[in-house]
């Protein structure tokens, strides 16, 4: 399937008061100054301690002796910095990039692709590895949907929605189970605020326009707080139409039409947090392909989710910090047919999931190798997964899946 990539879009940021202008690759854009990354996610990077320096030495009063041999020191980069399998995409990267998903803002990385099976359904692909093997997740929860058994089944968690994007790859992946072999997709945000915002509010607007799939988007984020306590209110709408091909023609039935809300309180003190949060996903896609002229088949989502999260600063007894996270997820989807002119009801898939980790970092120790750091934890899971039929036999049968692990 050929796709133009021709497009022209146009997106129009604003963050506390700050406005933003910017343009597809090609057309001048203004300097702006990026913010100041903050990774949530665990990095095993280790620095070598810095040995003191030398006091200079007094003015010689007679000639200097002979140069002692310069001693051997270690190639940059062999110890003072780890290689670490992590990527970070920030919220200017994702407003500039414009995707329609978590794939389209990743797929420009370096060993990162995405499946691209349809424009309101892609999964992000690492190092080759996808579907179970890439876990997709919003501030340290699972998606909670039923993505992995079709390519055309999409992830519930839109880019407007995520202040930063990090795919974690290597061990610390373990964290999220085992079978994340191939890396780990975290959307974080503050949708379960984590500290009070400057002033005691803070809002961002965005909006984008493309022209090759005459599409449009926009969205807006909110945080207010006073003393210990903050709130957060978010909203996202998409809407796309059938994108252009090369030959003057259209792609049928690759629209895309989706919103969604969440809200979201906390309790913060001096030494953590203590929040939750709640949010709605909805879309509606269409999935082009030799049978979408007679069957125009389309998917109708909904995902509703419930997230709690906190994190305890102990910093004594040997512990650095405390931290749990949980959800519990109500998804279903169905696939409709309108090739009668009747919308007919093909198959269902629902998933009610529910998740928690709780994990304890313990305070750094100094090592002849540099400071050691590290963390415990227990996670555990039950998902009930069903796929329904209503043109002969069930496509699965209810099938509970219970998981326990330690790290």
């Amino acid at each position: 399937m050929n796709v133009s990539r021709s497009t022209l879009r146009w997106r129009l940021a604003a963050t506390s008061g700050t406005w933003l202008l910017m343009a597809a690759p090609g057309q001048a854009q203004a300097q702006v100054a990026l913010p100041e990354i903050t990774v949530t996610a665990p990095t095993p990077v280790v620095r070598a301690p810095q040995p003191p320096r030398p006091a200079p030495a007094a003015a010689p009063s007679a000639p200097a002796p002979p140069a002692a041999a310069p001693q051997f020191q270690p190639p940059p980069g062999l110890v003072e910095q780890v290689f670490v399998p992590l990527t970070v995409v920030p919220s200017q990267e994702i407003l500039a990039t414009g995707g329609a998903n978590l794939a389209d803002s990743l797929q420009y990385k370096p060993g990162i692709a995405a499946s691209t099976f349809a424009p309101g359904a892609s999964r992000p692909i690492l190092r080759g590895m996808d579907n179970t093997r890439v876990s997709v997740r919003e501030n340290g929860i699972g998606s909670h949907d039923a993505s992995t058994l079709s390519e055309d089944h999409a992830v519930p968690i839109d880019p407007n929605a995520a202040d930063q994007i990090e795919v974690v790859r290597g061990p610390a992946t373990l964290r999220y189970g085992s079978g994340a072999i191939g890396g780990v997709v975290n959307a974080s945000n503050q949708r379960i605020p984590e500290f009070v915002p400057r002033n005691g509010f803070t809002a961002e607007v965005r909006g984008a326009m493309g022209s090759a799939d005459r599409s449009g988007d926009g969205g807006f984020k909110a945080t207010a707080g006073a003393e210990n306590f903050a709130v957060h209110a978010d909203s996202f709408w998409r809407r796309a139409g059938d994108y252009a091909i090369p030959g003057g023609g259209r792609q049928f039935n690759s629209f895309v039409d989706s919103n969604g809300f969440s809200t979201g309180a906390s309790l913060i003190g001096l030494d953590g947090f203590a929040g939750v949060s709640f949010t709605q996903f909805n879309s509606l896609y269409g999935i082009p392909g030799a049978d979408a002229l007679t069957n125009r088949t389309r998917i109708d989502m909904q995902q509703d989710k419930v997230q709690t999260r906190g994190e305890w600063r102990v910093r004594d007894n040997g512990i650095e910090a405390i931290r749990y996270w949980f959800g519990g997820t109500s998804y279903r989807h169905n696939e409709v047919d309108l090739g009668s002119g009747v919308p007919e009801i093909g198959s269902r898939f629902t998933n009610h999931e529910i998740e928690g980790r709780v994990e304890v970092q313990h305070l750094p120790i100094g090592t002849a190798l540099g400071e050691l750091r590290g963390a415990v934890g227990v996670q555990m899971g039950d998902r009930t997964l069903t796929g329904t039929s209503f043109e002969g036999d069930s496509l699965l049968a209810p099938a509970r899946t219970r998981t326990a692990a330690a790290f």
